[in-house]
């Protein structure tokens, strides 16, 4: 039978040939050597003896088991060769069971079955495939001969003989074995049946090489037959006989299944003469003469086994015999030569086919050998190959039927085969009843499979036949006429309903491993069972009515989820219950109880695996299971919320949304089909519950879990007025301000922000959902109330939590002032203020998840009301405790908003000097003058300071407006420091002439001292700004700077575009790196790079620098590259922009700043660094009678730094301009040797690093003055 049950086209089977079996072709092609006494053998120097003939006494018997082996000729004097076959004996008498012979060492090859090739080769015939063998039966009575398996399946054994060998005797070539064996009459004694005039071994085997090799083997097909007619005749006419005749006859008993293997395995095809003289008859008439021979011995061999213990193990010929007959009943090489020859074995076969029926044939041996061999198993669970014999002959004999031309003899057949069925399953549900524990799962599974093999078989054969079962014969008659199975299938449907129940019974055991395998098993058939019938409804498909109806007449889910359950098996049985699924045919009842052990929850495991089940099953649940799932999980209490089943929750969710998301042209049904409520309620439960637990992680995740699945499923969904009734409940929770107001908060935001693909037209959008919410509940002035109630209630609360509840009201209220700006009066607007960024905020974190709120609304194109209020009343009236990062950022989007074009502008007069004003920016200043956060003062600075340079309100103003506001903004610095500096030398005026910070512990020295770094730091980057920006460094185009020491002729080399153009230009030796940028800058504004000698000079890194020490020489050329994509027009449109400011207009407030504490005047020393020295410090300096005191004076070091620093100048410029510089020299020699040695570096109230700053400039200013002295000599 192939795979779908169908039997084979011909009337026998093939068998398959083991790849390990040891009957390989070139084992047979080898030449055995001739026996002596044979025809064969013509060797005349050996010694012929006459071989122990077949005793009948049992004194015969006796000898012939004391006589030497027989040994095997010569293979060297290449004679024809012989399939040895040796004869056996007992040692046992009639009366006691034998013991078993030890076993010969010679053994008889059995080919297996080849075919002849077109080009006369042979190759194997594909054969049907036989169980898997099993180790031997141990054999009683006498030495029976053995069929081991190789480790695949195969039909080709090895014969051994078990019989000691005996001496051979001389005996005459050309007698015959028909001479030896004669007719037994009825009552005559067994011994006279073999002549002891020739060897019995000799004969059989001069048989077994004719049946093998012999063309036309008629005479050894005459001869064989009359030895077993004579034989099965004698113990027809006395039974009680049958061991006394059968010990007498062991030999050739033991020897026929080999004859008949030869045969039927034989490659050389017969001749002419064979077929004429009726070859196929005698053929026919051998096998029948077998058959009943074995329904004789079978028969003996049951009786004898059911009256020995069923522990005991019994050796039996009947294991051979039923061997042989099964390849008989298969295609073999013999059938395929007949074939070839053109007859048909079917001709004469029916022959054989009556010898299987009677009260005394085979099938009723055959049916008692079973009973018993069953009964065994349990004890003996490991039976050898016999066991699978009789399941394999069974189906044979009824693959073969059909050339029974009789239709009694079919019928009795049939009736025969349908009671060994039945014996079959009942031992198939006794072993797995009572004898559990000895069960080998793959023999079982095996004898599973030739019952159900069977069961087809009978049903093809007769289909009204009552021992089927009753309930599929009902399915199959109830079946529509055209939906009807054909055979092929209709075989596979018998197979799968007469397994299926066996597969519960495995279920059902008390072993794990059967449990586990009848499960899978059950699943595997479901599964094939499906994908077969699919495309039927459940009526139409008798297969599916009987499984559907099994499971529920057994209660085999309730059995599955039920208390003798076990968690792997609920695990894996999610297939199961996803038949009745697909088959429509799951009830309410049964999703109870299958849900039932997750209610429960009493073992994690087994929620674990139920969960598993439910998960397999939602894969082929329909919309409306998929919210039954829904309504059961919302039943269940928060405590079995736990990883896995939120794991399940979102599984749920994505299968419903696959259900809703396909494309619409392929779901007209569902069209405009919405989802239900049951999802929505579920997920909303959950998100209250866990917004009420929400004091640990997991109630946490578990709110982010199903506020992510509630967003996705929104837009498939609910229908309006249900959608309604969801925000209704929601907003009664906000107006209670109690626990699931979090909760119903986030349900509400993501009801807006997702709204259902498939509108209707009565389907409320956004906006209409968010004026229902404010006209009905006025919900905006709701969310203020309860966020106020809520900081007052979480001041105590951890961090994290807090701020994620505060964000969801946030991105609510967000989305409602959004779509309805004017829903909060001004005072909630105030209120709201002060409780997310004011004092009553809950803390930083807060207040800047408060100025991200606020920062949202920020738009420069459209006005909103909420952000005038803010920006022009709330935030400028911040206290400055408050002042952060995000802060400064909110300070920022409020001069986006303020600043922002409402109307045209309005093209300003040149004589009108007006300064910018920027509305906002005093925010700025109050963050850099009063923030108590260093790094949030310079990062305002520096965003000041870019506002003025590069916001777009400056750089389209006029430059004279540009250069105004510019002053404005110094003219500001100076007044603050010098109102700042006049403060903290009154501070420092009681703690005498030197003032430490360390000392000032009052809140306003602390302010002060603020202010004035900041201030300072201000206007350094302010300057910074405008020299790192060549729209600012030109000042006015008709000016240069001074010649500052040696004039030095330079010539500037413009390359752009390949073009070169030359620019000479003078300047001082001791001009810094600025004038010459101021220089560059005449000539083009673009993106540049400078390169002197091979080196680039980056001017504005450095621009106090001189040239003289970036290494500008007289005649020196430096090249200016530029860089920028349009460098070319940048050069034609360059005309300069707005001058920066004179700071140095304003050096003697800076210059007062010196006289400052060392902490306070070194920041403004640095600063007039950045400068030329003034005039009047260099005129002070040239001065030859100005006290040594006034210009260093010991007190103010940073004064003395500063007038050390315009010294440098003033000597480079006194040796460019003067001839004789004795007198300058003399003076400053004098003036630097009065300041080291008159106390200015060891002032007491001057730090170390202070005084060593300064003695190291004295002596610096010194050594380079008595250089000059030196060179002037």
């Amino acid at each position: 039978m192939d795979q779908n049950g169908e039997s084979d086209t011909n009337s026998m089977v093939l068998d398959p040939v083991s790849p390990g079996s040891n009957n390989s072709r070139d084992m047979l092609d080898e030449p055995a050597a001739p026996r002596r006494n044979s025809t064969d053998d013509n060797d005349t120097t050996r010694p012929r003896k006459r071989p122990a003939v077949m005793a009948g006494s049992e004194e015969q018997r006796e000898n012939l088991a004391t006589s030497p082996q027989l040994r095997h000729s010569d293979a060297s004097d290449g004679s024809e060769p012989r399939l040895p076959i040796v004869g056996s004996s007992t040692k046992s008498t009639t009366e006691s069971t034998l013991e078993a012979a030890p076993e010969a060492s010679r053994t008889i090859q059995i080919r297996a079955p080849q075919a002849q090739t077109g080009n006369g080769e042979m190759q194997d015939i594909p054969v049907e495939p036989d169980f898997k063998s099993h180790d031997a039966l141990k054999r009683s009575l006498s030495q029976s001969p053995e069929l081991p398996h190789s480790d695949g399946d195969s039909d080709s054994h090895t014969l051994r003989s078990t019989s000691p060998e005996v001496e051979e005797v001389e005996m005459d070539v050309n007698e015959d074995l028909s001479y030896h064996i004669k007719q037994m009459d009825p009552g005559t004694d067994s011994s006279d049946f073999i002549d002891d005039s020739e060897d019995s071994g000799d004969v059989l085997n001069r048989i077994a090489t004719a049946f093998e090799k012999s063309e036309c083997p008629i005479r050894e097909l005459e001869e064989i037959s009359i030895a077993i007619s004579g034989f099965v005749s004698a113990a027809n006419v006395d039974p009680s006989r049958f061991e006394h005749l059968f010990l007498g006859q062991s030999e050739l008993c033991e020897s026929l299944p080999t004859l008949v293997e030869n045969l039927l395995t034989r490659e050389v095809p017969f001749d002419a003469v064979f077929y004429e003289r009726d070859g196929l008859r005698h053929i026919t008439q051998f096998f029948a003469d077998f058959v009943r021979l074995a329904a004789l011995i079978i028969r003996y061999e049951a009786s004898k086994l059911a009256t020995i213990p069923v522990e005991e193990e019994m050796q039996l010929f009947a294991e051979a015999y039923l061997a042989t007959i099964n390849s008989m009943l298969r295609s073999g090489h013999l059938y395929v030569i007949i074939n070839h020859a053109g007859f048909h074995i079917t001709d004469t076969f029916p022959d054989v086919i009556r010898s299987f029926v009677g009260p005394e044939g085979f099938l009723a041996s055959f049916k008692s050998l079973a009973a018993i061999v069953y009964e065994r198993i349990p004890s003996q669970p490991r039976q050898p190959s016999l066991v699978e014999h009789l399941g394999s002959v069974a189906l044979q004999i009824l693959k073969t039927l059909q050339m029974a031309t009789a239709a009694d003899i079919k019928n009795k057949i049939l009736r025969h085969i349908t009671e060994y069925w039945a014996i079959l399953e009942a031992a198939l549900s006794d072993i797995l009843e009572s004898h559990v524990q000895a069960v080998d799962i793959k023999e079982f599974l095996g004898r599973l499979e030739d019952f159900s093999s069977l069961a087809a078989q009978i049903h093809h054969l007769q289909p009204t036949n009552p021992k089927l079962s009753p309930k599929l014969r009902e399915c199959l008659s109830s079946s529509n006429s055209y939906m009807e199975p054909k055979a092929k299938s209709l075989m596979l449907v018998v197979e799968w309903a007469h397994k299926f129940p066996f597969y519960y019974k495995m279920l059902c055991t008390s072993r794990m491993d059967i449990r586990l395998r009848g499960l899978v098993a059950m699943t595997e058939t479901l599964l094939a069972v499906w994908k077969e019938y699919h495309v039927r409804t459940w009526e139409d498909a008798p297969i599916l009515r009987f499984l559907v109806a099994f499971l529920f007449e057994n209660r085999v889910l309730e059995y599955i989820v039920g208390p003798e359950s076990h968690s792997e098996l609920i695990y894996r049985s999610g297939n199961v219950p996803a038949f009745l699924v697909v088959n429509r045919r799951i009830t309410e009842g049964l999703l109870d109880c299958l849900w039932q052990p997750v209610v429960d929850n009493k073992d994690p495991r087994i929620v674990k695996a139920t969960l598993k089940m439910h998960q397999d099953m939602l894969s082929v649940m329909n919309p409306d299971l998929l919210c039954s799932i829904s309504r059961r999980i919302s039943c269940l209490p928060f405590t079995s919320f736990d990883s896995g089943m939120m794991s399940f929750v979102g599984y749920l969710g994505d299968r419903i949304r696959k259900c809703y998301a396909s494309d619409p042209r392929q779901r007209t049904e569902t069209e405009m089909m919405r989802l239900g409520p049951d999802p929505y309620e579920m997920l909303i439960r959950l998100m209250r519950l866990a917004s009420e637990h929400d004091e640990n992680a997991q109630a946490l995740g578990i709110f982010d879990r199903a506020n992510e699945e509630l967003t996705a499923l929104a837009e498939f969904g609910p229908e309006g007025n249900v959608r309604r009734r969801i925000l209704d409940r929601c907003v009664d929770d906000i107006r209670a301000m109690n626990g699931s107001a979090t909760g119903s908060t986030s349900v509400i935001l993501a009801f807006l922000r997702r709204r259902p693909r498939n509108l209707r037209a009565d389907s409320p959008t956004a906006p209409e959902d968010v004026e229902y919410l404010v006209d009905k509940f006025d919900l905006a002035a709701l969310l203020v109330s309860e966020l106020v109630g809520f900081v007052e209630g979480h001041r105590s609360v951890e961090t994290i939590p807090r701020t994620r509840k505060l964000k969801l009201r946030l991105e609510l209220l967000t989305l409602m002032l959004f779509l309805s700006p004017k829903c909060l009066s001004k005072e909630l607007h105030a209120q709201l203020w002060l409780y997310l960024v004011g004092e009553k905020a809950l803390g930083s974190s807060e207040r800047d998840v408060g100025c991200e709120f606020y920062n949202l609304f920020s738009s420069p194109d459209e006005p909103h009301p909420l952000l005038d209020i803010v920006y022009r009343e709330f935030f400028p009236a911040l206290d400055c405790a408050y002042f952060s990062p995000s802060v400064l950022d909110l300070c920022k989007k409020s001069l986006e908003y303020l600043n922002r074009i409402t109307q045209p502008e309005t093209p300003m007069d040149e004589d009108d000097a007006k300064v910018i004003e920027i509305a906002g920016v005093e925010q700025l200043w109050r963050i850099i003058l009063d923030s108590n956060d260093e790094k949030l003062a310079a990062s305002t600075i520096a965003f000041l300071v870019n506002v003025y340079l590069d916001s777009s309100i400056i750089t389209r103003s006029p430059s004279h407006v540009v250069e105004a506001t510019h002053v404005a903004i110094v003219n500001r610095c100076i007044e603050l420091l010098t109102s700042t500096g006049e403060k903290l030398s009154k501070l420092g005026s009681g703690d005498g002439d030197e003032m430490s910070l360390d000392g000032l512990l009052s809140d306003e020295m602390h302010q002060i001292t603020r202010k004035y770094h900041r201030t300072l730091d201000l206007l350094d980057e302010f300057v910074r700004g405008f020299r790192s920006r060549p729209y600012y460094v030109s000042g006015n185009q008709g000016e240069t700077s001074p010649l500052k020491g040696e004039h030095l002729d330079i010539t500037l080399r413009l390359c752009v575009s390949g073009i070169q153009t030359v620019h000479p230009i003078q300047i001082g030796s001791l001009n810094t790196a600025y004038d010459l940028h101021c220089q560059v800058y005449r000539i083009t504004a673009a993106k540049h790079r400078i390169i002197l000698s091979g080196r680039e000079l980056k001017l504005a890194d450095e621009p106090s620098k001189t040239l003289k020490d970036l290494g500008v020489r007289h005649k020196s050329d430096v090249v200016i590259y530029l860089t920028g994509a349009n460098a070319a027009q940048a050069i034609a449109n360059h005309t300069g922009g707005p001058a920066q400011p004179d700071i140095m207009r304003h050096f003697e407030a800076l210059y007062t700043l010196l006289e400052l504490p060392e902490l306070l005047s070194v920041k403004a020393w640095s600063f007039l660094n950045n400068f030329s020295p003034n005039g009047l410090v260099k005129q002070q300096l040239l001065a030859p009678h100005t006290p040594s005191a006034e210009i260093l004076p010991p007190d103010k070091p940073y004064k003395s730094l500063y007038s050390l620093f315009a010294l440098r100048h003033c000597f480079e410029e006194q040796k460019a301009v003067q001839d004789d510089m004795m007198p300058f020299l003399r003076t400053w020699v004098s003036r630097l040797c009065e300041a080291l040695t008159g106390g200015a570096i060891e002032h007491p109230n001057q730090t170390f690093k202070t005084r060593v700053v300064v003695a190291k400039e004295l002596l610096e200013r010194l050594k380079v003055i008595l250089q000059g002295s030196v060179a002037l000599f």
